[in-house]
């Protein structure tokens, strides 16, 4: 005891794992030998808070350490002090899942807690940690400093200057002096003096442990109950979602997982096995919740007293630690939830098969296992890894071969357990709408303790929760990709392959379904030849000499009266009402027929004529059509000659290539009665010519009737004239992908109805005369028969 009436002591520590331990015997030892007046609960307050501090400068300093004890009237002030200033202060343990029962530290969440004041002093050479305990009553604010909060953050003193005021000035007495330590303290090894644990009055219960979480409160209840009774380890069992006793806490104990009620062997973290041992159980309301275990190297060590003491420990930490036990479930049951909504909506959010099959394979890891592999059914009935994935990316490689060389497990309705190597594996069937698809396997290392071995029962049905949802979200991909091969291939039937080749001409058509990832629509596109060069022109193709010609089908000037020809080509550009399978099917029904009857040499009038009374016939659909139809004819020599019928479609425009800048394209054909409609029409055919450079521009409504967000149409105002009108250097190819460029960029919402284009360009030499272009410009009205 000093003159003024202090008392103070110190020790020297190495940075062993046995360093706490010996902090506590030395702080306890020292306190019962002082002739004053301690509390029990500020004797356990002191006990753990330095087994903290010492616990944290072993982690994180790792130099020999002192601490120090110095009493002033009613207070108590404990110091440790370490050779590495440099290191930051610790925070909340971030270490591995495996290594949660290490013997180390919380950093200062424990100070902040229960001491009345606390903070940390640097100098050049030294860190010191301080707090201070009132000795007779629960710890009180000091003035000017809030409880829980430091009383001053340390300064670095390179010149070791004195520290701020406020702070604890660093004390010679206490300044370690290695030539002074006994030999025993420089090796770490404090003197034990045997003292019989006294009765105690523990603050588990304390308000300002009210503030940790779970494992925090069960680590601090292990550690009051090894002091209450003089222990080398302690450990908890707690009751889990299944109601299985757990080990979530344990010092001093060097394979925690190995514990079990009644407890076998325990091995203990300094060496050697645990030669006495003893348990008392957690009990609330009658129901016991979880035992409390303790142990000794030495044998015959406990006493009835001290299962007293470890039972007074127990239920004054029940209740506490239940109702934490009771909330941290309701929490985990709550992120569970949670995960499954989310990964719903994340599978069923994709419509691709090989996204499904990811999603499934990450949504697994590493929540729920350490890796994932996704296996498919082939064609022929076998499973086939189509996706692996692992929490360590560099052993996928390794996992995928092992999956290709293994046999892969058998489907069954339920979760089945298999081995994979080194690991515990769990088989989920990929099951949906009753057809089996394939199989999601999930493993856990062994030797890993993150993951419990068996897993609760909870995991193993989430994770078949979310294998009967991956299953169906992978079915609807499935079930997608096959109605959108099918209509594709419906769509490939309804378009010519590719464009034929008219001499002098080019071509080019553009064709776009309406709705998102829709393939097949009402609108259609076709070009047919009819004739080739030096051979005889198909039955009908053309009338016979001295022949009169029906109505509408006189042969184009310059074409008849045998005069050679390069060929006869018919096109077509239509419009089904409506769009999809549905339209589709009409589409069908009117190209074919167009094709057969082009075949049989028709005239384009007779064509148009024959297809409204079919589609009439076929009216139970409730469709009409709108046609275009056409026929070319490439005279050996002089400007491309065309037939047209316009049945209720949008107006061809024709574009001369002599016309001004200013000059906007003109119609090419006059309206005539949509097809589907009314029986018994007749329709008139319009002539027309193209010379080189002259552009003609066929298209469906979904082109002219394109609305912008204010309503406004992409023809009005002679919206499409305007745009052709700037194609006039353009090749045929150039001008189809401006026009559907404009198209789309006309509003930003999708389209709702499907668009063909179809571009033709007369191609050669030459140029027409000014007469011919004023006979052309002007189209004589078509002669209607007289109403019946």
């Amino acid at each position: 005891m000093s003159d003024d009436g202090e008392n103070q002591a110190r020790t020297l520590l190495a940075p062993v794992p046995t360093a706490a331990s010996q902090a506590r015997s030395f702080i306890r030892d020292t306190l019962g030998s002082w002739d004053t007046s301690v509390s029990q609960s500020a004797t356990d307050d002191a006990v753990l808070l330095a087994s903290e501090l010492v616990a944290n400068a072993v982690q994180h300093a790792g130099t020999d350490l002192e601490v120090g004890l110095r009493r002033t009237g009613g207070m108590l002030e404990v110091r440790v002090t370490d050779r590495h200033p440099s290191r930051a202060l610790p925070d909340e343990p971030q270490g591995p899942a495996d290594e949660k029962y290490a013997e180390r530290g919380r950093g200062l969440t424990l100070p902040a807690a229960l001491a009345s004041s606390w903070g940390v002093t640097y100098t050049a050479a030294a860190k010191t940690v301080w707090f201070r305990l009132r000795l007779d009553a629960a710890p009180v604010p000091e003035e000017g400093s809030p409880a829980g909060s430091p009383a001053l953050e340390g300064s670095w003193s390179p010149d070791e200057s004195p520290a701020p005021e406020g702070s604890p000035a660093p004390d010679e007495s206490l300044a370690p002096d290695e030539s002074l330590a006994p030999d025993e303290e420089r090796a770490g090894r404090a003197p034990q003096l045997e003292r019989e644990p006294q009765p105690e009055k523990s603050r588990l219960g304390s308000p300002q442990l009210g503030r940790l979480h779970f494992d925090e409160l069960v680590r601090h209840t292990v550690e009051a109950a090894r002091d209450a009774v003089g222990a080398d380890a302690a450990y908890a069992l707690v009751a889990d979602e299944e109601g299985e006793l757990r080990v979530r806490g344990a010092v001093g104990v060097a394979v925690p997982d190995a514990l079990t009620v009644p407890p076998g062997t325990m091995l203990l973290s300094g060496g050697g096995v645990a030669r006495s041992q003893m348990s008392v159980p957690f009990l609330v309301d009658g129901r016991v919740t979880g035992v409390l275990g303790a142990g000794s190297g030495a044998p015959g060590r406990f006493t009835d007293a001290d299962e007293q003491r470890l039972q007074a420990v127990a239920d004054r930490a029940a209740m506490s630690l239940e109702r934490l036990r009771l909330s941290e479930l309701e929490r985990v049951r709550r992120g569970r939830v949670a995960f499954l909504a989310e990964a719903s909506e994340l599978l069923s959010s994709t419509l691709d098969q090989r996204q499904a099959i990811a999603l499934t394979a990450q949504l697994m890891v590493p929540r729920l296992a350490a890796w994932c592999a996704v296996l498919i059914t082939d064609d022929s009935g076998e499973l086939k890894p189509a996706y692996v994935w692992h929490e360590d990316e560099a052993k996928i490689d390794a996992l995928a071969r092992l999956l290709e060389e293994i046999t892969p497990p058998v489907l069954t309705s339920g979760v089945r357990d298999v081995q994979m190597a080194s690991d515990s594996a769990w088989c989920f069937p990929l099951t949906a709408r009753g057809r089996g698809l394939g199989a999601v396997v999930i493993g856990r290392p062994r030797e890993d303790r993150r993951w419990q071995d068996p897993p609760p029962r909870e995991s193993l049905e989430l994770a078949e929760d979310l294998t009967r949802r991956a299953a169906l979200a992978l079915d609807n991909a499935r079930l997608y990709e096959r109605q959108r091969m099918t209509s594709q291939a419906l769509q490939h039937s309804l378009l010519p392959p590719e464009l034929p080749e008219i001499p002098r001409t080019e071509l080019a058509a553009e064709y776009e379904a309406a709705g998102e990832a829709n393939d097949v629509g009402g609108d259609f596109y076709d070009v047919i030849p009819v004739g080739v060069p030096g051979s005889a022109p198909a039955s009908g193709s053309a009338p016979a000499s001295g022949s009169a010609p029906a109505s509408g089908s006189a042969p184009a000037s310059g074409s008849g009266g045998g005069e050679a020809v390069e060929g006869r080509w018919r096109f077509a550009i239509g419009d089904v009402s409506g769009t999809g399978p549905e339209a589709a099917a009409v589409t069908g029904l009117a190209r074919h027929t167009l094709r057969i009857l082009a075949a049989e040499g028709h005239p384009i009038t007779e064509v148009v004529r024959r297809l409204n009374g079919l589609i009439n016939r076929e009216n139970a659909r409730g469709r009409f059509i709108t046609l275009l139809h056409g026929e070319i004819v490439v005279p050996a020599s002089g400007p491309l000659e065309m037939s047209l019928v316009c049945a209720g479609h949008p107006l061809p425009l024709l574009l001369r290539a002599s016309a001004s800048e200013d000059e906007l394209p003109v119609p090419a054909a006059e309206p005539q009665m949509l097809l589907g409609v009314a029986e018994d029409v007749s329709f008139d055919a319009q002539e027309v010519k193209l010379f080189p450079g002259d552009l003609l521009l066929c298209v469906t409504d979904g082109v002219t009737e394109r609305r912008d967000e204010t309503g406004r149409l992409l023809d009005d105002d002679d919206g499409l004239a305007k745009l052709l009108a700037g194609c006039r250097d353009l090749s045929a190819w150039a001008v189809a992908s401006r026009l559907r460029r404009a198209v789309g960029e006309f509003s930003a919402e999708p389209s709702s109805d499907d668009m063909a284009i179809l571009v033709m360009r007369a191609a050669g030499a030459g140029s027409p005369s000014e007469n011919e272009l004023l006979s052309e410009r002007t189209i004589a009205p078509p002669q209607r028969p007289p109403p019946a």
